[in-house]
């Protein structure tokens, strides 16, 4: 079955926004990848970047009073 041009537009829009493309670490071995899990060791990957910027940050005041304690 075909799909309409606009359907398979939507489709390949889905498609670009299950990709991942950030930077990640693993915890153990400090290896860098773009995988969720490590392909030398397997354990888990963490983000490398920060969190977004915000003006209307909740919770900086208790971030920067962690820094200064």
């Amino acid at each position: 079955m075909a799909l309409s041009n606009s359907q398979e537009k939507s489709q390949r829009r889905h498609e670009k926004v299950d990709m991942h493309f950030q930077m990640r670490k693993c915890i153990d071995c400090k290896k860098y990848t773009l995988k969720e899990t490590c392909p030398k060791c397997g354990h888990e990957t963490s983000t490398v970047h920060p969190g977004k910027y915000s003006p209307d940050d909740k919770y900086a005041r208790y971030r920067i009073s962690d820094r200064y304690k």
